[in-house]
């Protein structure tokens, strides 16, 4: 790669990663939030709704706006505001505000998530687009299940208030990369839509269906382990932490892999290998107690495995749907319907953990799964079926 290339990988990962871990490290500290602030489980868990429901609603039109107006400056703003309203939440004095400025930092992420994407596919080459997919997700994999094992450090050894000021410095270092790529010059749509796989009428909706799978069985599995390792495992939040760090471990080895089997036309079939490691993982865990730690530990690097898989295909198969001059919009509806899934998942899951126990996630994980693999089973083969019948229809024409 290009040293232009390798700073749009850059730029795409941290913009991923900075939004996606701002997600993850909240939740270990939700138990902390629920003592310090007096709140029950389902009001604390707003704090995470309220950030991924921000960003689910403004994401479409800052990716249309960064069609027009160009990737880099919208996403340069992003960093700027993303860092301020971190300060925000930090400085927090109540629930209440610190709700509105996780709301005010959602919509910075919204900025970022919309035009992350298509760095990759305006600024990449689409012989090493593969690759960089492979990185790119491997980065948000890495920052969606490292945010647990952070979140658990810092609460561990300071107040929560520094779990947003982490964020600040990758700010900065965004902020500088954007600027460095701004006299860069993107692609021609020609070279934008070079892909091997691309998907064609009702299988569009296929990425967009493991996007919301995504969502739903993360913040599913990342809400319910914290309290499932601090209730029955009496575990501190930075034992916590590291437990949920081996999921980041297999999210990222999964996500690095697939890569070149996205590259070779494999998008579908590693998505549904992915939901399928994923199910798994969340019937063990439904049979195994808090209180077994290294087997809890082994499940959670499992369930790293199958959502990694998912996430480079959902990415990539996303922007392979639209046209050149769409792939801000691509990104960002891949991201919308994902986060909307997070941002439902989130307040729902904290209502089961409330009314019936921390099970009852792993078995709404289950459901979600066998959901998303029998429905991208039935529009690929409905694709398919369709694509087949165009031939034949020609053939009986010209005889």
């Amino acid at each position: 790669m290009r040293f232009s290339e390798r700073l749009a990988v850059a730029t795409a990962a941290l913009s991923f990663f900075i939004s996606t871990l701002d997600t993850g490290v909240v939740n270990v500290a939700l138990p902390q939030l629920t003592h310090v602030l007096h709140v029950n489980a389902a009001l604390a868990a707003w704090t995470i709704s309220a950030y991924a429901l921000a960003l689910s609603l403004t994401i479409l039109p800052f990716g249309a706006l960064a069609d027009r107006l160009g990737v880099v400056r919208i996403s340069a703003i992003g960093f700027v505001l993303f860092a301020l309203f971190s300060i925000g939440c930090a400085l927090a004095p109540s629930i209440g505000w610190l709700i509105v400025f996780r709301a005010l930092t959602g919509i910075a992420a919204a900025m970022l998530q919309a035009t992350a994407s298509s760095f990759i596919s305006r600024y990449i080459d689409s012989a090493h687009r593969g690759s960089a997919f492979g990185w790119v997700s491997a980065v948000l994999s890495l920052g969606v299940v490292l945010g647990p094992s952070v979140g658990g450090l810092i609460v561990s050894f300071a107040t929560w208030r520094w779990i947003f000021l982490a964020a600040v410095p990758f700010g900065i270092v965004g902020l500088a990369s954007n600027w460095l790529l701004r006299d860069e010059r993107e692609l021609s749509a020609a070279d934008t839509q070079a892909v091997t796989e691309r998907p064609r009428g009702v299988a569009r909706i296929i990425p967009f269906v493991g996007a919301i799978a995504l969502g739903a069985i993360f913040i599913a599995v990342f809400l319910g382990s914290p309290f499932e390792l601090t209730r029955e495992a009496h575990l501190a939040a930075w034992q916590v932490g590291l437990v949920l760090l081996t999921a980041s471990v297999g999210a990222t080895i999964a996500a690095r892999l697939t890569g070149a089997l996205v590259q070779r036309g494999r998008g579908v079939a590693t998505m549904l290998a992915g939901l399928a490691v994923s199910g798994a993982a969340a019937c063990a865990l439904l049979r195994t107690p808090g209180t077994h730690v290294a087997v809890f530990a082994l499940l959670m690097f499992v369930f790293g495995l199958g959502t990694g898989s998912l996430q480079t295909p959902v990415i990539a198969l996303s922007l392979a749907a639209f046209p050149a001059s769409a792939q801000s919009r691509a990104g960002a509806l891949q991201r919308f319907v994902q986060n909307l899934a997070i941002s439902g998942g989130a307040a729902f899951c904290g209502l089961l953990i409330d009314r019936a126990g921390i099970s009852s996630v792993w078995i709404f994980t289950i459901v979600v799964c066998v959901a998303a693999i029998v429905t991208i089973i039935a529009l690929n083969y409905g694709a398919t079926r369709a694509a087949t019948k165009v031939p034949r229809r020609q053939a009986s024409q010209t005889r």
